[in-house]
């Protein structure tokens, strides 16, 4: 009796990687390396040297006194909650429109279009 031969496992097992690979090229280009950038500088600071900051530049870890800073600033914080009420009106009003305009729709096609519901076949079309 002739012995069946099996495709490799290991190449069976690549398809699914060749399909979502595209996706988390794009997905760490667009948004985990910008986001990993931002993180690293918001934990550094520029410091200038010489008249008037000509002299030059260097780059210094400050770790999270950027954040202590803004967190202390009056301004910044009111700007925050500005944002959170914002959030707070606009979002349920946007739900609340949507599903209205939504339920409006589909009580509006039902009971316009009758012949673009399907009917279900008849015994004697079988």
């Amino acid at each position: 009796m002739p012995t069946r031969t099996r495709a490799p496992r290991r190449r069976r097992n690549l398809a699914p990687v060749a399909f979502v690979a595209p996706f988390f090229l794009l997905f760490l280009l667009t948004f985990a390396v910008p986001i990993g950038y931002a993180v690293y500088q918001s934990v550094m600071d520029v410091e200038h040297t010489g008249p008037l900051g000509l002299g030059g530049s260097r780059t210094v870890f400050v770790a999270l006194s950027n954040y202590s800073d803004a967190l202390s600033d009056h301004a910044f914080v009111r700007s925050i909650g500005r944002v959170l009420l914002f959030a707070v009106v606009q979002v349920p009003v946007m739900v609340a429109l949507s599903a209205g305009l939504a339920l409006l729709q589909a009580a509006y096609s039902s009971c316009s279009s009758p012949s673009m519901v399907s009917e279900q076949p008849k015994p004697s079309d079988l």
